[in-house]
């Protein structure tokens, strides 16, 4: 007569796999199939990895959208990129927007009237291959950093 063992796993203890009890005398993973629906919270944790942000190309003058909040712009020319009041694209508050000079030309960040960007440097990037981000911290207040122009 064999006694059934009962093992706590929240404690970290290991058991015997001889210690098992009816188990299968094979198991053939690929005969299993399990329903992503039935395991409780996985699809909101496979959305969330699938959130990475996205890039996008300006090859000129661009007014941010609304879908543009948390991703990557990449500008190929010239460009002013401007941040517009809340009224007009009303980012929530947390928006991540991220700006890369891919270009030598001069990429720079304005505000739209009313819209109050803070730095501790100029709104423009530095060089070719420099990146900025933009942070929503209030409806109308976002915050530059990055690879910005140092003032003269």
């Amino acid at each position: 007569m064999t006694d059934n063992v009962t093992i706590n796993v929240n404690e970290g203890a290991n058991p015997d796999w001889d210690d098992v009890v009816n188990k299968p005398a094979t198991f053939a993973p690929e005969a299993h199939t399990q329903a992503i629906s039935t395991i409780t919270g996985l699809q909101d944790e496979l959305d969330d990895l699938a959130d990475f942000p996205t890039v996008q190309r300006a090859a000129g003058n661009y007014t941010l959208a609304l879908s543009d909040g948390d991703t990557t712009q990449q500008v190929t020319a010239a460009a002013v990129i401007t941040v517009p009041l809340n009224a007009t694209v009303a980012f929530p508050i947390g928006t991540i927007i991220a700006i890369l000079a891919d270009t030598v030309s001069a990429v720079s960040i304005s505000a739209a009237d009313g819209v109050t960007i803070k730095s501790e440097n100029q709104l423009i990037l530095n060089a070719r291959y420099a990146m900025a981000g933009l942070l929503k911290i209030a409806t109308d207040t976002w915050v530059a950093v990055g690879s910005l122009r140092v003032p003269s």
